[in-house]
């Protein structure tokens, strides 16, 4: 997870998260972040500046957008995971506690010796 919010720090550096592509058609983007993946650094030197530079901002904005969807999934998991382990021990805890016959007045009586009973608090409204 935190090489991938490295990777996500690193593209929003370089406002990757800010182009706007709308200009371009989506099948186009795919197809120009596809190429750019494809592409060696070498190769990509070699191609004139007008097709170099729109594939490099295509990639760079999709792989702003696949980092950003990838650190919420793992977001998203390690809550769940959490959440699941928090649900388990909450579970076992409960479990445990009826095994041992502990309730809540057993909880106060052991707590406030002290703490009057039914039958005091009874006797004592009537005085």
């Amino acid at each position: 997870m935190k090489a991938e919010i490295a990777k996500l720090e690193f593209l929003r550096g370089m406002d990757a998260h800010a182009l706007d592509l709308s200009v371009l058609p989506a099948e186009r983007r795919r197809f120009l972040a596809t190429v750019g993946r494809r592409l060696t650094a070498q190769a990509l030197e070699r191609r004139e500046p007008e097709r170099r530079y729109p594939i490099l901002l295509t990639l760079l904005a999709q792989s702003a957008t696949e980092v950003l969807d990838e650190v919420v999934a793992l977001f998203d998991q390690a809550l769940s995971a959490r959440e699941s382990k928090a649900a388990h021990r909450m579970r076992d805890y409960l479990a445990e506690r009826a095994k041992s016959g502990r309730t809540a007045r057993s909880f106060w009586t052991r707590s406030w010796p002290s703490w009057p009973t039914r039958r005091c608090r009874t006797a004592m409204s009537a005085v």
